[in-house]
Parts: C-alpha cells; structure tokens; sequence
C-alpha cells in the first residue's frame, strides 16, 4: 500500500511539475509574441479576412478567423488595443456578418467546440452559461492551452490562410443555405451591437478604424436577402470604407465568396494602393 502511495505521489508530483513548466512556458512565449507585434496594421475579421487579405503586401499582421463572428471579433479588438496598440484595425466586412446564423455560432455543435477553443478566455462565464454548457465549454478550452504553444500567439487570433488557385469550389448553394438559413432569424442584432463596440473600442484607445468590403460573385450577391443587405449598407454609411476600382475576374475567386491566392495578392495590391492615396 505505501508503496503505491508513494508511486501515486511521484507520477502526480511529475505531472504537476510537467504542466507547471508547460504553462510557464507558453506563458513566456505569449508574452515575447505581445512584445513583437506592437503598433502598424492588423487585419481583423472572419474567413473573407483570412483569405482575402495578404499580410505581407500591407507590411501588415492578419489576425483574422474563419467562422469568426463579429462578437468574438469585438471582444479580441479589446484584447488588441490593450496589448498590442495598433495604429490601424483593417475590417473586412461582407453581409453574412449580419446574418442571424452568426448568433448561434457558440452554441450550434457546428461551430461551438471551435469556438470554445478560440474565444473561451474572452468571454465571461455567463456568456457561456447563457449559449453552451460552460464545463464543455472550459474543457475545449482548457485541452487547448495543455498544448505547447511555440509561436506565443493567442487562440483567438487567426492567421492569414489563403485558398488555392486550382480546384475552385462550386458550392454556391449550401454557402447560401448556410449563410441565409432561415431556420435562424434573418438579422443578428449582437452583430450589429459588436460593430458599436468595435467603434468606441477603436475611439477610445486612439487607433484608425477602416473598413474593407470583401469581393463577392454576382451569383452571390444577388441572392442576399433584402433585410440583411440593408443593414449591412446602413451600418458601411457610418464607417470609413476603403474603396477600390478594381474588377476582379470569376478566375480570382476559389468559391462564390473568397478569392484564391492569385486574387487575393491582387486585391491586397488594390487595398495597397487605395490606401496610399
């Protein structure tokens, strides 16, 4: 018996030593990535971000996420403008962030585990309480951060994530479907409050907010539901858009709502030189 108390209490001894360093470690780790990534431009928003903008070519950092609503975004500006102090916040925006499918992204199986994974240690507690089970929530979370984590950077910061420039995708139909499911309320309101925040976020801390209209089929935008357009141009009229002439080609495009790399390095360019002026 003492004999396995005493292995008992060495192997929970090593394993406690074992995470006590590994949580040291990407400790030290986040805080030399905060350390490199003060100021200068970052790019924000969900997969139209991710994709769409090329990081180098505006000597910019993308942080964006696929799947990313506009709350999560909102709560990981806070984060930004606390710790890394950029100068300017690039937001892609596209319709579908208005739609009200984004509500449901924390507590949909679709989407909830990755979410919980990305944005747990953003949110309060109640939120989670309020859209998932917090325990199921905290443990996708918790598993996250068990994992060495060499770059330093956050969870809940994106990277830039480029499609390919064969093999489009022709899945117009189920992005519709999914985008515009009217299962779900056509209009998010928690979208439309998160841009307030990410307003007064921007404002408050001193950095240039600007907005970026991600590129879109014609099949696509046709097919966007009268309410959801509508909020989306009345909540564009207030802010700073970065417009562009440019006229990308169907050749530019990996599906009906993102570019590929050859098109995105192309409408980055385009951005480049909008803001230059």
């Amino acid at each position: 018996m003492r004999q396995f108390i005493f292995r008992f209490s060495l192997v929970s001894i090593l394993l406690a030593t074992a995470i006590g360093l590994l949580v040291a470690f990407n400790y030290w780790r986040s805080l030399s990535f905060i350390a490199k990534h003060q100021g200068g431009t970052i790019i924000l928003g969900d997969s139209h971000a991710a994709t769409n903008m090329c990081p180098d070519i505006l000597d910019a950092q993308n942080f964006a996420h696929t799947a990313e609503p506009l709350v999560a975004t909102s709560q990981k500006l806070e984060w930004i403008a606390k710790k890394l102090h950029p100068d300017t916040i690039l937001l892609v925006l596209s319709p579908n962030n208005f739609a009200g499918y984004n509500d449901f992204k924390f507590s949909d199986s679709q989407w909830s585990s990755e979410m919980a994974k990305r944005y747990y240690t953003l949110f309060p507690r109640s939120f989670w309480a309020q859209n998932t089970n917090p325990l199921t929530a905290q443990g996708h979370s918790y598993r996250q951060q068990l994992l060495p984590n060499l770059s330093g950077r956050p969870t809940f910061l994106g990277k830039f994530t480029p499609k390919p420039i064969h093999g489009r995708k022709n899945d117009l139909l189920n992005t519709l479907d999914r985008h515009f499911n009217p299962e779900y309320p056509t209009v998010s309101l928690p979208s439309e409050l998160a841009i307030q925040n990410i307003t007064k976020t921007c404002e408050r801390s001193g950095i240039t907010l600007l907005v970026v209209l991600a590129p879109l089929l014609p099949e696509y935008k046709s097919a966007i539901p009268v309410q959801v357009q509508q909020v989306f141009n009345a909540t564009i009229e207030n802010l700073e858009v970065i417009t562009t002439n440019i006229k990308l080609p169907d050749s530019a495009y990996f599906n009906a709502d993102h570019l590929n790399l050859n098109g995105a390095n192309t409408f980055t360019k385009a951005i480049q030189t909008a803001l230059a002026h």
